[in-house]
């Protein structure tokens, strides 16, 4: 399959092309800074996906079983405002620049973040859309032109709502990578609250299997991508202990905002792409924390 994967250079986007081009799949990555690496392996295409005729451009005459967008800005790291602007000029560009032929699928790769903080035991795909952040925003009004594009273009469209990814190569802010730099640095990992709040974690490789599986399945409409069990932040803790090899200090703090657990139906995930082969997690743990040591 002749796939071309947006955001390559990124920690989803790599991960991916990575998989895709373990299955033997054709991998080529737009991307906009040529200093940055990609798999080895892929072929590569020089756009500013931000710049809808840079775009179009790049893409002029080039044709595609599939398209992976997993291009965003990250959040938390640039301005508020450009995050959710950018996001959707990215996604509105890249039909633009693919409409004149248009892949036999193109699957988006959204998060979870996208679902209203609830108590309920399951978040399923047709739980309360109620975004958060601007970051949520963005991923939401992507979802929603990335469905009305496919059904106009007649394409088939599956949107993936991500859960909290981790891994080798993870700059983000969230728990693992923020953890793991301060143990690295010898601070204390900080904890609002006492620790207890449930989280469904997945390893990078194995989100990337299930966007490859989603791929060569063809499988369609939204689907909620997690490994279905959460654990407990003072879990992740134990588990990087026990991959630092040493007790490092916790610091526990009050909590900013009030505590939710998140708990995530993936039953409709595995009836599109079978059941995953998912890392466990204490050597997921492992094997990111050793990373660049």
């Amino acid at each position: 399959m002749k796939v071309l994967v947006t955001g390559a250079t990124g920690f989803v986007g790599r991960a991916v092309a990575q998989e895709l081009l373990a299955r033997g799949h054709d991998v080529h990555a737009l991307i906009r800074d040529t200093r940055k690496s990609v798999p080895r392996g892929c072929g590569i295409l020089c756009a500013d996906l931000s710049n809808e005729q840079e775009a179009i451009r790049a893409l002029r005459g080039t044709s595609w079983d599939a398209v992976v967008h997993a291009a965003a800005a990250i959040p938390g790291v640039t301005n508020v405002a450009p995050d959710f602007a950018v996001n959707v000029a990215m996604t509105r560009n890249l039909s633009a620049a693919i409409s004149s032929m248009p892949p036999k699928q193109l699957v988006f790769t959204s998060t979870l973040d996208v679902y209203a903080a609830s108590d309920a035991a399951l978040i399923t795909e047709s739980s309360r859309i109620e975004p958060g952040t601007a970051y949520a925003v963005s991923k939401r009004v992507c979802e929603e032109w990335v469905e009305g594009w496919c059904r106009s273009a007649r394409v088939n469209a599956c949107i993936l709502r991500l859960t909290h990814i981790f891994g080798p190569g993870d700059r983000g802010r969230k728990f693992i990578p923020s953890a793991i730099r301060a143990i690295r640095a010898g601070q204390p990992v900080v904890i609002h609250g006492d620790g207890g709040d449930l989280r469904d974690y997945m390893y990078a490789d194995d989100m990337a299997q299930a966007v490859a599986l989603a791929l060569e399945k063809r499988a369609s409409g939204v689907l909620n991508v997690a490994t279905g069990t959460s654990v407990s932040l003072r879990d992740v803790l134990d588990a990087l202990k026990r991959a630092a090899g040493f007790d490092f200090p916790v610091e526990y703090q009050p909590r900013k905002k009030p505590r939710v657990d998140y708990r995530f139906d993936v039953s409709q995930l595995r009836a599109a792409v079978g059941v995953l082969q998912l890392t466990p997690l204490p050597d997921a743990l492992k094997r990111t924390y050793e990373a660049d040591l």
